[in-house]
């Protein structure tokens, strides 16, 4: 999936703001900013919390192919910054 569908399909996902700024890293191909506010863009920032991950990993994550423990666990995805932020956002993904 694209960077541009994975954003749009987090707009259609997150609809409130979640008090943080939290940036995506997707490895090669760009990055996603969700906003404090519940904003969603791709610019990019500083966060309190970065997630970095493939695009496939992210897509199956918001499918729900993809545990996000899991893919943590495995290396699929790494977290940089506040941890329990990271682990507050597992609903989104699920």
């Amino acid at each position: 999936m694209s960077l541009e569908n994975l954003t749009t399909q987090l707009q259609q996902t997150i609809t409130a703001g979640i008090g943080h700024v939290v940036k995506i890293n997707l490895t090669g191909d760009g990055i996603i900013i969700l906003e404090a506010d519940g904003n969603i863009h791709n610019n990019d920032k500083d966060a309190d919390v970065t997630l970095t991950m493939t695009t496939d990993t992210l897509d199956g994550m918001l499918a729900g192919d993809i545990d996000p423990q899991m893919a943590f666990m495995s290396g699929k995805l790494q977290i940089d910054g506040d941890m329990s932020l990271a682990l507050k956002l597992g609903d989104i993904f699920s």
